[in-house]
């Protein structure tokens, strides 16, 4: 019996010594004094149920404070490692992702990590997608990122989301050299409302594919199909450049 009771107020006088130890954390940061809240953070006196969350704040400071991203990785897949069925470990694996786009610059980690994120099914799973389906896009595999954009507009009921895919779709099947197929989505956008910012960018596609099959006219008259506001100046922009292209064409004939 004394020995149980030894136990119990152990426990509760380690659970006390934790409580401020915590409380100090917050103070710390709050302070701006993020190399001592760091060190605290590394400090013995953590439970094993709290160390998940001691990892987590450590990789923030470690990210966002004291410019150190190379350690945040660390602290980040040392939670992921120790508690991969942690709600943390999967805010973890999104801050990877983060440092690997933003601050490492390195779009194969990102991707791979984003596809980790992605197997866990996430509630923003379609948003990831489309993340992984732009990284692909960006290191110029064409493949993948066309791969990803046809499965998002065919699975989302998000119809923004449906319509940027199909545009994202279009644009890689125009550097795949896949003219028609990318014609028949852009033409698909226009007509379902020729005025949107997608309708735009469908227009200007359709105009730059004519152009690269060396049909200068026709690049032209492409532009004429849009409805909306050119206050960007963009199709009157495009549309001067083409004039000049025809008028070049027809000195040199």
């Amino acid at each position: 019996m004394a020995g149980c009771l030894s136990f119990t107020l152990t426990g509760t006088f380690d659970n006390y010594l934790e409580s401020r130890q915590w409380k100090r954390v917050e103070r710390l940061i709050l302070k701006g004094e993020y190399e001592g809240a760091h060190s605290a953070l590394n400090a013995p006196w953590i439970q094993r149920p709290h160390r998940v969350s001691a990892f987590f704040r450590r990789g923030q400071l470690e990210e966002l404070y004291l410019g150190r991203p190379q350690e945040a990785l660390i602290s980040y897949l040392s939670l992921i490692r120790d508690y991969p069925g942690d709600r943390q470990a999967q805010e973890a694996r999104r801050r990877i992702v983060a440092i690997y786009l933003e601050r490492l610059y390195d779009l194969d980690q990102a991707a791979l990590h984003l596809e980790l994120l992605i197997a866990q099914e996430p509630a923003d799973a379609e948003l990831l997608r489309e993340q992984l389906a732009d990284i692909y896009f960006r290191q110029d595999d064409y493949d993948r990122s066309r791969a990803q954009y046809a499965l998002l507009a065919r699975d989302t009921s998000d119809e923004q989301r449906n319509r940027r895919s199909r545009l994202r779709w279009a644009a890689t099947l125009h550097l795949m050299e896949h003219y028609d197929q990318s014609v028949a989505i852009y033409l698909e956008l226009l007509n379902e409302d020729p005025a949107t910012p997608v309708a735009l960018e469908a227009v200007l596609g359709l105009s730059r594919i004519a152009e690269d099959l060396n049909l200068l006219r026709q690049a032209a008259e492409y532009l004429e199909l849009y409805k909306g506001d050119d206050s960007s100046g963009r199709i009157r922009a495009r549309g001067e450049l083409l004039d000049r292209l025809i008028n070049q064409k027809g000195e040199a004939l």
